[in-house]
């Protein structure tokens, strides 16, 4: 499941469209939009499992379901896709200096991502958001030391 709607992100990244829609190119090569309705079909579901993974490690259920949580999730997904859209164009943050603090696109956004949910972690939850009965413990490296007696 991709978070986010491709309408959406063509409304903010509209200079990118042709006539308000992303377009593939046709049989011939022509006519399409950079980035092509393929390309960002698969950024919105890129994002979105990089979102579900940063969720998850929270212990998330995922996907979210919640509508409430979705509508802020859906658009921090968008508002991520239309930097991408950007990118392609060689504009926007991540073509200034190759990135953010001169990481790809990809991981400032996954390094985003992680912050985002660990800081509203909370209000996620209180969203509707259900977490694991089985999270607990999950992240933290456990081990057992063995002394000798």
């Amino acid at each position: 499941m991709a978070y986010g709607d491709i309408d959406n992100v063509a409304a903010l990244a509209r200079v990118w469209t042709d006539n308000g829609q992303f377009v593939d190119d046709d049989l011939y090569g022509n006519g399409g939009t950079n980035p092509s309705k393929t390309q960002v079909e698969a950024w919105l579901a890129q994002v979105s499992g990089v979102l579900d993974l940063a969720l998850a490690t929270q212990g998330f259920d995922v996907p979210v379901t919640a509508t409430l949580a979705i509508a802020a999730i859906d658009a921090l997904v968008e508002s991520l896709v239309v930097d991408l859209c950007h990118a392609s164009n060689s504009t926007g943050r991540f073509a200034v200096t190759n990135g953010v603090d001169n990481i790809s696109p990809l991981l400032q956004i996954r390094k985003e991502l992680d912050e985002w949910v660990m800081l509203n972690a909370v209000g996620i939850e209180g969203m509707g958001a259900s977490k694991s009965t089985t999270y607990v413990g999950r992240n933290v490296a456990s081990f057992d030391v063995f002394r000798a007696e």
